[in-house]
Formats: C-alpha cells, sequence, structure tokens
C-alpha cells in the first residue's frame, strides 16, 4: 500500500531553517509524528531576548536554541507541569545566526507557536554560563526574576572536603528552583550526583529550604535558579561552610563500614 506524501511546513535541518524575525510569532504543524521543525533567527551580541514555545495543538513541546557555533545554549519544554508554552529570557553571547528546534517526544501531531522578541526589562543577574556572577561563600545574594522565562547563574568556590550547606529563601517567587547546573559543568561537586532546591512559596509551604553537601573537588560550584512554573519574584541565595563535624560521610569513599 502507498501512504500519501505530507507536505512539511518547516525544514528539518539547519540547511531547510525557516527564518524568524524578532517579535514576529510564526505557527507551526507537526504533520507526522517523527516530524522535527528548524527556525533560524539572527541576533546580536549582548542584546537580550525572550524566546516562547506555545501549544496549539500538540500535547508536549520540547525545544533548544543553539548559537553561531552550533553548541546548545537554551533548552525549554512544555512537559512539566503540564503547561501550555515555556519561556525563556537570555542574552546573546555573539552576533549571528541561531537555530531554534522544535520537536515533540511522544510522537504525537499537533500545532504550535514559537517567538523570539526582545526583551525590555533589564537583568540583575547573568542569564548564562558565560555571565556567572561568582558569589563568596557565607554571603547571603539577592536577586529579582524579572520576566517570566529569566534564569540567574552563580558560582561559588568550594573546596574538596568541606561541608557546605546551601539555603534559598523565596521572597515573591512562587516556585523557586535552584539546582546544580548540569552539562557542561557536569555533577562533579555534590556527592556524584545533581542537587535540588524547590521552593513552594505558598500557605502550604515553606519560604526557606536548605541542602548540607560535601564538595567532592576544589573548584567554582555553578547553581542555576529560576521560577519552575514561569513566574517573578524576589529570592534570596547563600551557600555557607558548615562547622559542625558530620558523624558520617556524605561520600561513599569515607562511607563508615558496617559490620
Amino acid at each position: 500500500a502507498t501512504h500519501p506524501v505530507v507536505a512539511d511546513d518547516h525544514g528539518d535541518d539547519t540547511g531547510g531553517a525557516t527564518v524568524l524575525s524578532v517579535g514576529a510569532p510564526t505557527a507551526g504543524t507537526f504533520e507526522k509524528p517523527s516530524d522535527r521543525d528548524v527556525f533560524s533567527v539572527d541576533l546580536l551580541a549582548g542584546e537580550r531576548y525572550v524566546a516562547e514555545i506555545k501549544k496549539t495543538g500538540a500535547t508536549t513541546l520540547y525545544a533548544f536554541i543553539t548559537g553561531p557555533d552550533q553548541t546548545i545554549d537554551l533548552y525549554a519544554g512544555t512537559g512539566a507541569l503540564n503547561r501550555s508554552q515555556d519561556i525563556v529570557a537570555f542574552t546573546a553571547e555573539a552576533s549571528g545566526t541561531y537555530f531554534l528546534y522544535v520537536d515533540t517526544n511522544n510522537a504525537v501531531t499537533g500545532g504550535y507557536e514559537v517567538l523570539v522578541r526582545d526583551s525590555v526589562i533589564a537583568d540583575d543577574h547573568g542569564d548564562s554560563e558565560a555571565q556567572l556572577a561568582m558569589v563568596t561563600i557565607d554571603t547571603e545574594i539577592s536577586g529579582l526574576l524579572e520576566e517570566p522565562g529569566d534564569r540567574d547563574y552563580f558560582e561559588f568556590p568550594v573546596t574538596a572536603g568541606t561541608r557546605y550547606v546551601g539555603e534559598a529563601t523565596s521572597g515573591s517567587v512562587h516556585f523557586l528552583s535552584v539546582r546544580q547546573q548540569g552539562p557542561p559543568f557536569g555533577s562533579l561537586f555534590i556527592d556524584g550526583q545533581p542537587r535540588f532546591l524547590t521552593v513552594w512559596n505558598s500557605p502550604f509551604g515553606s519560604n526557606r529550604e536548605s541542602s548540607v553537601f560535601t564538595a567532592r573537588e576544589t573548584g567554582n560550584f555553578p547553581i542555576l535558579v529560576e521560577e519552575s512554573s514561569g513566574g517573578t519574584g524576589s529570592y534570596s541565595l547563600q551557600v555557607s561552610t558548615v562547622t559542625t563535624p558530620d558523624d558520617h560521610s556524605e561520600l561513599e569513599e569515607f562511607a563508615t563500614l558496617l559490620m
């Protein structure tokens, strides 16, 4: 049996990418379960932008943006919390053509809309790995997620074998997420595993959470702060040295032997 050929509205690779204009929304459709659509947009170094992906029929969307050097700069998705859209704010690190890849990994078809627009809000902290702010241990830092999709990146200097406590407080952020940033940073410093802090600021939740860890290596410990549900608000963050001795190590190589 022959199958009808389904026309593709947007190319599947960078060679067939649909050109986006900044500020102009563009609609797309997954014509078949394996479809992927690629878009290109020219951005200027140092300028702040907002990328939005919105479901108009597809049940789940995943997207990532690559810079002019083709490395992945940003990731977004509508799967978490069953959201209808995801928004990511970012600053272009270099002038050139950026590519936006959109697909669905649950093998369905349906529609969506993408938009890359200028941001008109000043950012208090860097929103990419290249703009990490170094923060002193035992010093509290305050931040503001100024617009939906804003992300703040920080680094804390840590020393191998030293115990620390990370504390996050939500001032007005509804669902604050603080985590060790993954690749390309990896998960070397925290017991071999990424660590997360989630602060649910509501009458039924605490607006302050903490996590104790032992640094496995000496170096700079990167942290990403964001609002998981796409909201805005204020927060504070602090990593402090723990002076109280630990009776049992958090690291496997120093595990207590049970007899």
